[in-house]
């Protein structure tokens, strides 16, 4: 794959274009999300699936603060990855898996900066350990509950999801880091 081949992924800095177009991955995806949760949790899921898609305008805000500032793009897209996985944990309970997203979080953080950029990859890859730390087994209830035949389903969307993102993260980062 050619990572010019989306131009508003595209930046002279290989490692800020590998990470808008992680961005962008992110962001294509999010409005499917809701969509496979609707298939499994159906009407029980409403409203608060359609929450999950919340963080759309984050990840595609990436690519702007790209035009002005490369690391504060890497920064940025660390961060959101990180609180999108902890809000939608929070959303959907912890039995559903999400907490597993923060995987793939630590790996955007180590893959997004150089050898030489060691202090924002230290800060960007704690905030998920930290969170997962902290937050395991202490996440505010979700909004809604649904049953153990619902959860089953998510944690294995959830696992496929996240080994799917880990792939994509290897192989866009393994271009821009030659």
């Amino acid at each position: 794959m050619n990572l010019n081949y989306f131009r508003f992924a595209a930046h002279p800095d290989k490692v800020t274009e590998a990470s808008n177009m992680i961005a962008l991955v992110l962001a294509c995806n999010t409005p499917f999300y809701p969509l496979y949760l609707y298939f499994i949790l159906g009407r029980a899921g409403l409203p608060w699936l359609l929450l999950a898609a919340g963080s759309f305008p984050f990840f595609l805000l990436t690519q702007w603060i790209a035009r002005r500032n490369g690391i504060w793009s890497r920064i940025w897209l660390s961060i959101s990855a990180t609180l999108n996985s902890l809000y939608v944990t929070w959303l959907l309970g912890e039995a559903s898996g999400t907490a597993l997203f923060l995987i793939p979080c630590i790996s955007l953080a180590v893959l997004s900066f150089r050898r030489r950029e060691v202090l924002p990859m230290t800060l960007c890859t704690a905030l998920p350990f930290v969170s997962f730390y902290f937050l395991q087994g202490h996440f505010p209830p979700p909004p809604a509950v649904y049953d153990t035949k619902a959860y089953h389903s998510l944690l294995i969307l959830n696992e496929v999801s996240v080994a799917s993102i880990s792939a994509v993260l290897a192989y866009v980062f393994s271009k821009a880091h030659g």
